[in-house]
């Protein structure tokens, strides 16, 4: 036989993001699965609980890093759909691409949020990821 009408096999899909569960928060995971949910294939990986030297709600299990991969075109669509929806999830900040949005300003394109200073990285600078912490 020459030919048949099967269909090629589909690629291998990508096994699930999952949330690391311990020492976060419930609402944060909670959250955390939702943002997944709304943005299948934006993101790579999640970290939440870690120590950190500088200020950060992360040692307290209220922070998601959404891991997009450096320079990614994902990061910003997904900075600004958390950003819209920032009432519901409980957001207090977002940081992409060494800017900053946070709860109670006004909704508005990455582009005129705040710059941050020049942490010296890719990965301090965000942007190989979007950063999320959340209320308590």
């Amino acid at each position: 036989m020459c030919c048949t009408n099967k269909k090629p096999p589909s690629p291998p899909r990508a096994p699930p993001v999952k949330i690391p569960e311990n020492r976060c928060k419930r609402h944060v995971i909670d959250a955390g699965y939702k943002i997944l949910g709304a943005n299948p294939g934006k993101v790579r990986s999640v970290i939440c609980y870690g120590k950190r030297s500088n200020k950060s709600e992360h040692p307290l299990g209220l922070a998601l890093d959404l891991m997009t991969g450096a320079h990614s075109p994902n990061g910003q669509p997904l900075a600004e759909w958390v950003m819209r929806h920032a009432g519901s999830l409980k957001v207090t900040y977002v940081i992409w691409g060494q800017k900053i949005w946070e709860a109670g300003e006004k909704v508005r394109g990455w582009g005129s949020w705040e710059k941050m200073e020049n942490r010296g990285g890719v990965t301090a600078n965000h942007w190989d990821h979007v950063h999320v912490s959340f209320r308590r």
